[in-house]
């Protein structure tokens, strides 16, 4: 657990020391101004949820929750009581792609980066999931493990017109050519990252490249046409990188 560097200036000397300890004692008296960074660190691939039930006298107050372990369904309902929280880092889990999880995740109105991490082993994609990131107007940022997606989830992280940053990681091809068109409406965008199909075509990059705000793209894929060329002659403005998907999380 760790309190952000201008709430431990505020709190002083004890929060830095034992942040756990001067948490719980029993009431933090603090400035209304301050916002606290607040992090669960775990050897345990899964986070217990009492570790996350200690820390909820600060939720209220709590303006970035990072998380290093998976959450049980128990742990992700918890999640409700951070009302304010803007970033938001953690370990995607199965849990993450019910129903009632993507509800908890939508009703946190003011998040404005959401970051998902992920084990080798999972295979993360819920529609539930990406129709409460589409409603998030405040979300700014977005990087998910996304090998379950279909085109039609995409089209719903796509309506989100407010994303500037969006990185969606996979260990192989996802995106097929209708859905590299659709993030084209992500008129905002200034970071791109997405694996896709080798069938993609550069008409299908047209809709990107058109993305005025747009700094920096990077793609995996084994399309056999000269991207690396195409874009640049397109967009020479912006970073842009391109390699072959591998087994790894791109």
């Amino acid at each position: 657990m760790y309190y952000s560097e201008r709430a431990q200036r505020t709190l002083g000397p004890e929060a830095r020391k034992e942040p756990v300890r001067f948490a719980l004692k029993g009431g933090i008296n603090y400035s209304a101004s301050v916002r606290l960074g607040v992090g669960l660190y775990s050897d345990e691939r899964i986070i217990p949820t009492e570790n996350v039930r200690c820390i909820l006298p600060l939720a209220p107050d709590t303006d970035s929750l990072v998380l290093t372990g998976r959450l049980n369904a128990s742990g992700v309902n918890l999640l409700s009581e951070f009302t304010k929280l803007r970033r938001l880092d953690m370990v995607a889990s199965e849990e993450l792609e019910t129903e009632a999880a993507a509800l908890i995740i939508g009703r946190l109105e003011s998040l404005e980066s959401l970051g998902l991490g992920t084990d080798n082993d999972l295979v993360f994609g819920s529609s539930a999931f990406c129709r409460s990131v589409a409603n998030l107007k405040y979300l700014v940022s977005l990087s998910i493990p996304c090998e379950k997606l279909t085109h039609a989830d995409i089209e719903m992280i796509a309506s989100n017109s407010n994303l500037q940053c969006l990185h969606l990681r996979s260990r192989r091809a996802i995106l097929g050519p209708k859905s590299v068109r659709e993030l084209g409406r992500l008129t905002a965008l200034k970071e791109l990252h997405f694996v896709c199909t080798p069938d993609v075509t550069v008409a299908d990059f047209e809709p990107i490249c058109r993305i005025k705000s747009l700094e920096s793209l990077a793609i995996a894929t084994d399309s056999p046409i000269d991207l690396d060329k195409e874009i640049k002659r397109r967009r020479p403005d912006i970073f842009f990188f391109v390699q072959p998907p591998s087994d790894e999380f791109q």
